[in-house]
């Protein structure tokens, strides 16, 4: 009898000391909960989009006549998709290089081949195949001034104004023996200074669609 009591009066205690365990048991099996950044996926700007820049360096006489030197310029506007979302940010980088320079001789302005072929946001980097449709110097030096956008034949005497983009490139190459493309060609006018200053403006066209990986 004595012996019935005294397991009776265990038994609670045993009951408890087990959901003990158990609780125990199931609390040490539950994962931890990691924190991590925000999910990334990729987003396509497309060919054609096109960017305002500026330069973060001079190209001028004194700089261009090094080919294959290298450049950079800073975008001025975000591009976003439909909903609104950021896939170019304010500031991101284009990768540039002086792809072959002419001294002006006579009546033929100064010229300069550019090409754009990189885009840079943070650590990650994109081909482009970016084209220079439009060269704004005005709003390098003074804000306030009209921006222009001149194209026009290399033999054109509109050619000898600083900024306009030769619309005959081939004729560039087959006069200067050039073995390759030489990107946009861009005159640098009949004087001897840097004509393409630090935030001189221009407008560069994706040549290809650019798969950029976004937060969301």
């Amino acid at each position: 009898m004595m012996k019935d009591l005294l397991a009776i009066s265990l038994l609670p205690a045993l009951l408890l000391a087990g959901c003990a365990s158990g609780t125990q048991g199931s609390m040490a099996a539950t994962p931890p909960i990691l924190e991590t950044g925000p999910a990334m996926a990729a987003d396509v700007v497309p060919a054609g989009t096109t960017l305002l820049v500026q330069l973060d360096e001079p190209i001028g006489r004194g700089t261009a006549a090094m080919a294959l030197r290298k450049f950079t310029a800073t975008v001025l506007e975000p591009v976003q998709s439909a909903s609104g979302q950021v896939l170019i940010p304010q500031n991101a980088k284009l990768e540039g290089t002086v792809t072959a320079h002419l001294p002006g001789r006579g009546r033929h302005p100064e010229l300069v081949g550019l090409e754009f072929g990189r885009l840079r946001i943070g650590s990650a980097s994109y081909d482009i195949d970016g084209e220079i449709i439009q060269v704004d110097l005005a709003l390098a030096d003074d804000a306030s001034s009209s921006a222009f956008a001149l194209r026009a034949p290399v033999i054109s005497p509109t050619a000898r104004i600083a900024g306009t983009i030769m619309e005959d490139p081939e004729l560039f190459c087959q006069e200067h023996e050039l073995g390759f493309e030489p990107g946009t060609v861009i005159s640098l006018g009949m004087g001897g200074g840097e004509t393409l200053s630090v935030g001189a403006r221009m407008t560069v066209e994706l040549g290809r669609d650019v798969p950029v990986m976004v937060a969301w």
